[in-house]
């Protein structure tokens, strides 16, 4: 189970973007709850909702007929193309980054476990893995995944997870920025050069 319940209205409010029904409606129209949040169409279930990053434009030119290929409710992205299919929604944002931002600020406030963030230059994705290995049962799932950023890792915790463990790529210049927005209780920071 998701933290945030998002129906497409909570979606369209919490980042404030332009709301295209399709012609023939999902059948609960703005109230209509939408499975999680994802940002890669691979990783798409039916129901899900695809968030199209520039990376993931660079990668698919047809996020939109992808996604709705495999089932998605919804794209959420900058200049779309097409229509959305029957029983979907298409929501338009002028900046997708800060979209995404938003959304997971909203996640992780509704969050109550506790959350480990990661970062470093190297070994975050086996130290994460060994976190939660020694948390055991408790991390019921709430993994880092090292190919999303801090805000799409936030995208869907779940309440059913004690412990959250986010990965803070070092790739990103906003580094400070994506551990405020993680809020995390413990911060693990990985440096190679370190003698202590």
């Amino acid at each position: 189970m998701r933290v945030m319940e998002w129906t497409i209205q909570s979606l369209s409010q919490t980042i404030a973007g332009r709301l295209k029904m399709a012609a023939m409606p999902p059948l609960g129209g703005h109230a209509e709850p939408v499975g999680r949040l994802v940002s890669h169409p691979d990783h798409l279930a039916p129901g899900d909702v695809l968030i199209v990053s520039q990376e993931i434009r660079e990668e698919f030119s047809c996020c939109e007929i992808a996604a709705f290929h495999k089932g998605a409710l919804g794209v959420v992205g900058e200049n779309l193309q097409g229509e959305p299919w029957p029983g979907g929604f298409f929501l338009e944002v002028e900046d997708i980054a800060w979209g995404t931002w938003q959304l997971a600020r909203e996640s992780r406030a509704e969050y109550e476990g506790q959350v480990i963030a990661v970062s470093g230059s190297v070994g975050k994705t086996t130290t994460a893995a060994l976190i939660a290995a020694v948390l055991g049962m408790q991390a019921s799932g709430s993994t880092a995944q090292a190919d999303q950023s801090v805000a799409n890792q936030l995208l869907n915790l779940s309440s059913d997870d004690r412990f959250a463990v986010i990965e803070v790529n070092d790739a990103s210049v906003q580094i400070d920025a994506a551990l405020h927005l993680a809020c995390p209780h413990v911060v693990v920071s990985i440096d190679p050069h370190d003698p202590d």
